[in-house]
């Protein structure tokens, strides 16, 4: 270990400043003045180190150094020449804590924003990996430059933190939509059951019998239990279990306007139609995923005066039930109809 002699000015106040630093070399000398905030102008060594040429008064005046300073020398005496001028250089830094402290304010600033805040995580857990290596190379560097991968380090850990809090409440929020909907079709449907103390409930529509159902004329005519062939997507298939399939007629009584009508079995958001029987007991209405049965319709927009058929499907009912009743939904709510199915209608085909 050496000794240097420093001197130089304060980065902060300007003042001269003399200082001794212990280092292995010259260059080592210089780069821990930096690091204390002192701008270099002269590095000197007490004693000359080994190797050191005595260079001879004769012929010589003066001795321009590399730093463009002269150095004169007595008549007669010999001098050694132990002095090196350095200039201070920018204190060393490391870039890898600096791209960790950049990609940790990014991540920061996005990382409150739902689905952004994936990308906010990428860019936390890359600048963590950075501020980490940036610590690593620090300490060997004797700690130069540390400052920079630690706070990049803890930017990286807060964004990261919250990425993940706002994506995991994110997929919480999404996956309970379909609980939420479901639940508010169930106690819809139990009002629609139990119905207030003071409600005369709903009308009944016998078997065959019409119904005015917003726009159009509905009636339901014919009804059985099995399996029915369908098509979807062009290609010719049939159910594959027992089910209660029952057809209904659409009118459209007006003389000047269309009307639309999609099938009972579309479902949507909250479900078209409620199937129940006179215990309370509640049954699917069943989806053909892009399929239409044969005799069926989708969707109609149906002319002034044109009558179209339809067929939709709900679960078998229990033995005890001797009817059905098929409720028409608006927004998951009944409309105040119930179509009557009796038993009698509903025998195996």
């Amino acid at each position: 270990m050496r000794s240097f002699t420093v001197m130089g000015a304060s980065r902060d106040t300007g003042k001269p400043v003399k200082v001794t630093i212990e280092a292995e070399t010259l260059l080592e000398a210089q780069e821990q003045a930096a690091d204390m905030g002192i701008m270099v102008s002269d590095i000197r060594e007490p004693t000359a180190p080994t190797g050191i040429v005595e260079v001879p008064r004769e012929g010589i005046a003066a001795r321009q150094g590399p730093s463009g300073h002269g150095q004169a020398y007595p008549p007669g005496q010999p001098s050694h020449v132990n002095q090196v001028v350095v200039h201070a250089g920018s204190g060393g830094s490391s870039s890898m804590g600096i791209a960790s402290v950049i990609l940790g304010l990014v991540a920061l600033l996005i990382c409150w924003i739902p689905f952004v805040s994936i990308i906010g995580a990428i860019f936390a857990g890359l600048g963590l990996l950075l501020a980490i290596i940036g610590v690593l190379a620090a300490v060997f560097r004797r700690g130069r430059g540390i400052g920079f991968a630690l706070g990049g380090g803890a930017l990286c850990v807060v964004s990261l933190s919250i990425s993940l809090v706002t994506s995991v409440g994110l997929a919480a929020a999404v996956s309970g939509v379909p609980s939420a909907l479901e639940q508010a079709r169930s106690r819809a449907h139990e009002a629609s059951v139990q119905g207030p103390a003071a409600s005369s409930g709903p009308t009944v529509v016998d078997w065959q019998a019409w119904a005015d159902v917003d726009d159009v004329r509905i009636r339901l005519v014919d009804a059985y239990v099995g399996t029915r062939n369908f098509d979807q997507f062009g290609r010719a298939m049939t159910t594959t279990s027992d089910a209660v399939w029952i057809k209904m007629e659409i009118e459209n009584p007006s003389t000047n306007k269309r009307a639309p009508f999609v099938s009972w079995r579309d479902r949507g958001l909250f479900g078209r139609a409620d199937v129940v029987d006179e215990h309370g007991n509640r049954y699917t209405v069943y989806t053909l995923t892009g399929g239409v049965p044969d005799g069926g319709i989708s969707a109609e927009s149906i002319y002034p005066g044109q009558t179209v058929a339809d067929w939709f499907a709900c679960e078998l009912p229990v033995d005890a039930a001797t009817e059905l009743r098929v409720r028409p939904l608006r927004n998951g709510n009944p409309i105040g109809i119930e179509f009557r199915v009796p038993d009698h209608a509903l025998a195996a085909r």
